[in-house]
Formats: structure tokens, C-alpha cells, sequence
């Protein structure tokens, strides 16, 4: 991004942060986004799986893994959705709870 842009994220009424640390936010912005996307990806992926495991197999161990799945799948999406909200709220209020050494 350029600098009008990083300007035009600052309101007269906040203090004038510095250029870096407007764009390590944005940095932790995109990298929450990512993250939740691979949370998607992984739910999708154990859904599908599931559901092909059900309907292209005959052998009743396969069909019962296939019914893990679809709950997993499902477990995966709501936690990568959770986490993702979490984390947006913490960026946006200024905490980020990523090292708690």
C-alpha cells in the first residue's frame, strides 16, 4: 500500500502512528484471514472426504470413518470460525494474544 492509503486509515481525532506499525497490523490482518482459510480448507476437505468415504465405499469400517469425519469437518469449521473472531477483535482492540511468554 501506499502512503495516501495508510493516511487515509488515520482520523484526525487518533494519534498519528507510525507507518510501520500501521502496516504490521495489516500484516496480522491478512495472516488471521490465511489462517481461517486453511481452518475452511481443512473442514472442507475432512466434509468431503466423509461424505465420499460414505457413499463410494462398501466396507462398513470406511463408512464409519466417513460418519467421523462429517462432525469433524463440521468441529474444524466452528473452531477455525471462533478463533478467527478472537483474534479479530484482539487485533482491532490493540491486544494481540499471539506470545504469552
Amino acid at each position: 500500500m501506499n502512503k495516501s492509503v495508510m493516511e487515509a486509515k488515520l482520523t484526525d481525532t487518533e494519534p498519528q502512528v507510525a507507518l510501520n506499525d500501521v502496516l504490521a497490523t495489516e500484516r496480522t490482518i491478512m495472516a488471521n484471514e490465511r489462517t481461517f482459510l486453511a481452518y475452511c480448507r481443512t473442514a472442507f476437505s475432512l466434509f468431503i472426504a466423509g461424505l465420499s468415504l460414505m457413499e463410494f465405499t462398501k466396507t462398513h469400517i470406511l463408512i464409519a470413518i466417513g460418519i467421523l469425519f462429517i462432525p469433524l469437518g463440521v468441529g474444524v469449521f466452528v473452531f477455525g470460525l471462533w478463533r478467527f473472531t478472537k483474534k479479530k477483535k484482539a487485533i482491532r482492540a490493540g491486544k494481540l494474544l499471539g506470545n504469552k511468554r
